[in-house]
Order: C-alpha cells, then structure tokens, then sequence
C-alpha cells in the first residue's frame, strides 16, 4: 500500500498526454478498433479491448478509462509482487525502495501503452508457477502475448526450461498457448492497416533488433528509404547503398549511413547502469555464490524468473527507442529473483540492507537531475554511468564478501 501510495502520488499526470509516440494508436484501437490502427500496435489487443470495456460500462471517457486501469494495474502489479516476496522470504520491507523507481513512476505519462497490463500478467504468470498452478500460468502466458508481442521472450525461456528439465506439460502447454496467441494476434493485424515499412511482420522483426541494435548500442545512424522523411531520421548521408532487387521484399530501395552518434550507445548504457539502480551488480554478487545459484535453479520458477529478466533486460537495447521501458522489461530478475535469492543466502546483515537501499534509491532516481544540471548533454550521460558505477563498486564488496549461513533456500518449499 505504501509503494503503490507513493508511486501514484509521485507520478499523478497533470494532464493526459496523446502527444507522447504511438498514443494515438493504443487510443484509437480502444475508440474504435483496429480498423484505423498500423502494425504491430494493432496487435497488441488486450490492454485497449480492457479499456473499451471499463469505458462502455461505466460510461466514463475512453481517456479517464485508461487513467482506471492504468491505477487497478498499478494496484494489482504491487499487489501480486508482494505476494511473490512474502512467500519467497523476502523481507516485506524491500518492495519499496526496490521498485520506488522511476521506471514505476514513469509509468503515469503512459497511461495509453500496455506496460502496466502485461508485467502483471507476468507477475500473475509467477506467482501462479510459484504455486505449481501450471494451467493458471499458462493462461497468463497467453494473455500477456496478447498484450504485446515482446512476451515471445518468456515464452522461449518457458519452452526451453521445460525441455532442459523435462517438464512436458510446461514446454508443451507454453508452446500451445504462444501459437494460440500468435494466430489471434496475426488475426487482429490484418484487420489493421500495414506498418510504417510496408512489410511483413515477422520480416519487421527479424530486422528490427539488428537495427536497433546498430543504433542503441553501435551509435551508428542508419536511415532505410521507409523511413528518410520521418522525423528524428533526416540528415545528410555520408554513404548511401542500393538494397539488392533480390531483398527489395523487406520494402525498402535503398539505406544510407548519416554517421555516427554517440550520444546514443551513451544513453543505452545510462540507462542499463541506472534503471535499476544498484540491483544488476548485486545480482551478479549473489549469483557467484554457487551454493545458493545451485539449489535456485532447482526451483522452476525461479529459474525462469532469473533467465527472462536478464534476457529481457540485454535484449531491451535492441527492441526500440525507448529504452527504459525495454530495458525495464528485465524486472522479473531484479524484483522477484533477486530478492528471493538474497532471502535464500541469509547472509545479509539489516545494515547491509539499508545501505544498499539507499545506494538503490540514489542510483535509479539520480539520472534526471544530473542530465538537467549539464544540460541533457553528453556529459550528463557520461557523469551519470559514472555515478552510477561509483556506487555499484561500493554495493558490491558489502554482498560478495558475506559468508552464507543456510544453505537452505526456502523459495523451493
């Protein structure tokens, strides 16, 4: 109550934003169908079909419709994790300052996207594994792919912890349930209008995370022709290259390379340094441990939870441009598994804890007034990754040098 108290108050909208991208196309989606709405947001049909129904029943507008659920999804998200760290151990308390974050918080000038909507299916998704209600997650598997397609990645690491432990009714009921979602959601797409490249779906995918990778990661501004004319993509091209007839399938002519940015990887890496605060390399202190990462993996759902997060989190660098919502995409490794494995080596003192807290609290919140005070420059990314460094180094040594004292871990019981 407290977290979700905090969370609302900090991050109230003033005013709702449709200016902000592709908001627009979650509201027309939930004003009238995906007649009207371009590829891939006209596959995503969950979270709008909610809002049109909370609208339609209770007669509210369709904007003070998503502002509801945006608050029950807040509500339900907070809710269910606390559940998961309750019965994982976890020390009720950490919830706050753990995910008091801005990539919470943020979450208000977003009201039209689908955030909320799908990490508490994912939440639910957990906590019902967590008490081998594997049908009841499965569900949920299937209702966050509905929601948005980046679900595919814990669908995989699902299929695949299956078949390594040689859980058939998981890999195979995971599997079921992702190709059923796929179908419905290709069903919903093709009612809507084609995307931006005029291409193929799947072919956008499987272009989209190298693109996005060269960008985010690589600093390198490549325009394809689909995209000459829209903004943030205009520049003067160093080199430009003709796109073989034989691949002209993929919908563009040609790609020219505008130069390199570095202001880009810069931000991709403040980001991964700081969305989560200190919780990346105190993760990495306890995992080294291999008693405790040894008997975790024995817990199914742990394992996922640890396996979908850090993917998730890597891969976030090269799903889009807003980052610390791809990105943050990787909290089920630092708000469920983290946690529940801090809670399994009981070898953290309450002193520990609290400064780690407060390290966590400094590094996820400290970005914005760093860029503000420099500028939004390259130095404010540059000073912000080494804030954040400065602090990782410290909270490191006060994780990795404690002796265990269990070797129990009660998130298996």
């Amino acid at each position: 109550m407290l977290l979700a108290a905090l969370v609302t108050l900090s991050g109230w909208p003033p005013a709702w934003i449709r200016t902000l991208p592709d908001a627009g196309e979650y509201r027309q989606f939930a004003t009238g169908g995906p007649a009207l709405v371009h590829n891939p947001y006209s596959e995503r049909v969950l979270h709008p079909l909610i809002v049109r129904i909370v609208a339609a029943s209770t007669g509210i507008s369709i904007d003070a419709a998503f502002l509801a659920v945006a608050l029950a999804m807040l509500a339900a998200f907070v809710f269910v994790i606390a559940m998961i760290l309750r019965e994982s151990g976890a020390p009720a308390v950490t919830i706050v300052p753990l995910m008091f974050t801005p990539l919470l918080v943020n979450q208000f000038e977003r009201i039209y996207f689908q955030d909320l909507t799908q990490w508490t299916l994912i939440a639910i998704f957990f906590l019902a594994l967590m008490r081998k209600r594997v049908w009841l997650a499965l569900a949920m598997l299937f209702l966050a792919y509905l929601t948005r397609e980046s679900t595919l990645i814990l669908s995989l690491t699902v299929i695949g912890t299956g078949v390594v432990r040689r859980d058939a009714r998981l890999a195979i009921g995971a599997t079921l349930a992702t190709v059923l979602a796929i179908v419905i959601a290709s069903r919903f797409g093709a009612r809507g209008l084609p995307n931006e490249h005029h291409v193929n779906e799947m072919v956008f995918l499987i272009l989209k995370l190298p693109f996005e990778f060269g960008r985010n990661v690589l600093g390198l501004f490549v325009v394809p022709s689909s995209l000459a004319h829209t903004q943030g993509n205009q520049c003067a091209p160093i080199l430009m290259f003709a796109v073989p007839r034989v691949l002209r399938f993929t919908g563009q002519k040609w790609v020219s390379y505008c130069g390199f940015r570095p202001e880009w990887p810069l931000n991709t890496f403040s980001q991964m340094a700081a969305v989560f605060g200190i919780c990346p390399v105190v993760l990495l202190a306890i995992v080294r441990r291999r008693n405790v990462i040894r008997q975790a993996l024995d817990v199914e759902w742990l394992t996922i939870a640890l396996t979908y997060g850090v993917l998730a989190y890597l891969v976030g660098t090269s799903e889009g441009t807003w980052l610390d919502r791809e990105i943050g995409s990787g909290w089920p490794a630092f708000w469920i598994a983290l946690p529940a494995l801090a809670a399994a080596s009981r070898s953290l003192l309450p002193s520990t804890l609290g400064r780690l807290a407060v390290y966590n609290l400094i590094v996820s919140w400290m970005p914005h007034p760093v860029q503000w005070a420099t500028h939004y420059s390259n130095l404010g990314l540059i000073v912000t990754i080494l804030i954040a460094l400065a602090f990782q180094f410290l909270a490191y040594p006060e994780v990795s040098t404690r002796e265990e004292t269990s070797g129990v871990v009660p998130v298996s019981a």
